[in-house]
């Protein structure tokens, strides 16, 4: 349940020697897909932070509604 109209969500992150892809996603409770964004990361162990006040696109979320998201980190081995 969100608190925020755009709230900044916070994952640890284990550090990794070779790029990675990450995905994140949010649906709403409907079950559809509101948002969605991969990128690339490398380096060392940390905070990573995802603020939906700069995701492009994205309406403001309703307060007090439930949103599912999911955070993915992609093996490179995975085809």
């Amino acid at each position: 349940m969100t608190t925020a109209a755009y709230p900044t969500l916070l994952f640890y992150l284990l550090g990794f020697e070779n790029e990675q892809r990450v995905e994140f996603v949010v649906y709403n409770s409907a079950d559809e897909l509101i948002y969605d964004v991969t990128f690339d990361v490398v380096g060392e162990s940390g905070i990573a932070d995802i603020n939906l006040s700069e995701a492009e696109n994205l309406a403001p979320l309703a307060i007090d509604e439930t949103y599912k998201w999911y955070f993915s980190i992609f093996s490179a081995e995975r085809s």
